[in-house]
């Protein structure tokens, strides 16, 4: 049974059957549009299939000002995630401007703002950080193996200079002044430097990596190369 297969809900008056019936046809139409003229993937065109079935079980309407509300408080009400309910209020904004496009449903509210579904304000989530204990541990590791020594070098650099990791991993050699303890860096796609100091710590440790340990099976001009050589 496809996601828009279900009954109508009880909750419904008689009259409302036909506007049902009616957002019920041009959804299956946007699914035709999607499968055949934008060769969307089976996957994708069900999740949307996934949202307008909640939208028949929380409105089962056509679209229109005073009811868009009523689909985000059925979600909420029925126990669903805000981050859930967003992927649903994006599934159901696409239809909305399918229909919007083919002349089925307002293009703003009354108050001028684009006739659409607002997505619910997300909690931002804390990132964890190392605290002075976790740093002093990462530190305190005694490298053996080759990969070892890597990963502990590409770590040291992070804690010490705070440089990214992209920023890290796309490292040059010739980019480290040991003598001066710099660092050069590349950023972003306009490819902009900037200078970053390295303590003298950092130096003993990528001295140490780069004379002894670091990988040197194949002519490569980055700091923290792997085993695999790029062809």
């Amino acid at each position: 049974m496809r996601a828009t297969d279900t009954l109508i809900p009880n909750s419904l008056a008689v009259e409302d059957s036909d506007q049902y019936k009616t957002v019920k046809t041009l959804f299956d139409q946007f699914t035709k549009e999607l499968r055949y003229l934008r060769n969307l993937s089976e996957r994708t065109i069900f999740s949307y299939g996934d949202a307008f079935e909640r939208w028949l079980k929380f409105v089962g309407a056509m679209p229109i000002e005073r009811n868009l509300s009523q689909f985000i408080l059925g979600m909420r009400e029925a126990g669903l995630s805000i981050t859930t309910c967003n992927i649903y209020i994006r599934s159901i904004n696409s239809f909305l401007t399918w229909l919007k496009d083919n002349g089925h449903c307002p293009q703003t509210f009354k108050n001028g703002k684009p006739f659409k579904l607002a997505k619910l304000p997300e909690e931002k989530k804390q990132l964890r950080v190392f605290d002075d204990s976790d740093i002093h541990k990462i530190l305190s590791f005694k490298p053996a193996l080759m990969n070892e020594w890597r990963i502990y070098a590409l770590v040291c650099t992070l804690i010490d200079t705070g440089i990214r990791i992209n920023e890290a991993l796309n490292l040059e050699i010739a980019r480290v002044d040991f003598d001066n303890l710099m660092i050069t860096v590349t950023k972003g796609k306009g490819k902009k430097e900037r200078i970053v100091p390295m303590s003298l710590d950092l130096r003993k440790i990528l001295h140490r990596y780069v004379a002894n340990h670091r990988n040197s099976k194949f002519d490569s001009p980055f700091l923290f190369c792997t085993e695999l050589e790029v062809i």
